[in-house]
């Protein structure tokens, strides 16, 4: 299930994918696929900066977000609305007109039991957007424990 490319030796790997307030071809609620990961991998952050302020006018949510295959291959699955089963970066808000340097970050620190699908998700509420663009990085080790 992985589509990341694993470098041959050991070092940290990461899925890196932008999102803008019309990613999806209309404005408002947005949602991409950051890439799949495998079971056995440590998950160590999640972050996502903005490079250019949303201004929806009551709250710009963003979060990194997983699902497992139950939660994939469920009838009516919506990565933009089912519940997940992990949120690495939960509910990080960038307030309207915040500058372009905010970025939020959470430690995940998690080996992977399963293989997930992770995603993106920008859920704004209030006005429609009409600017706004971030980028959002899963960080990750896909190597075995070293051997003593």
């Amino acid at each position: 299930m992985n589509s990341a490319k694993i470098a041959p030796y050991p070092c940290i790997h990461g899925e890196r994918k932008d999102i803008a307030y019309n990613t999806n071809g209309t404005a408002g609620a947005q949602v991409v696929k950051l890439g799949d990961l495998a079971a056995g991998f440590f998950v160590a952050t999640a972050r996502a900066g903005v490079g250019t302020a949303f201004n929806a006018g009551t709250t710009n949510v963003m979060e990194v977000v997983a699902f497992n295959a139950a939660a994939v291959n469920a009838v009516g699955f919506n990565p933009g609305t089912t519940a997940a089963t992990y949120t690495w970066l939960p509910t990080a808000t960038f307030v309207a007109g915040t500058a372009s340097t905010t970025t939020k970050e959470a430690s995940v620190n998690l080996k992977l039991t399963e293989d997930v699908e992770v995603y993106l998700r920008y859920n704004p509420t209030g006005t429609t957007p009409t600017t706004g663009a971030a980028t959002a990085l899963v960080e990750y080790y896909p190597h075995a424990e070293a051997e003593a």
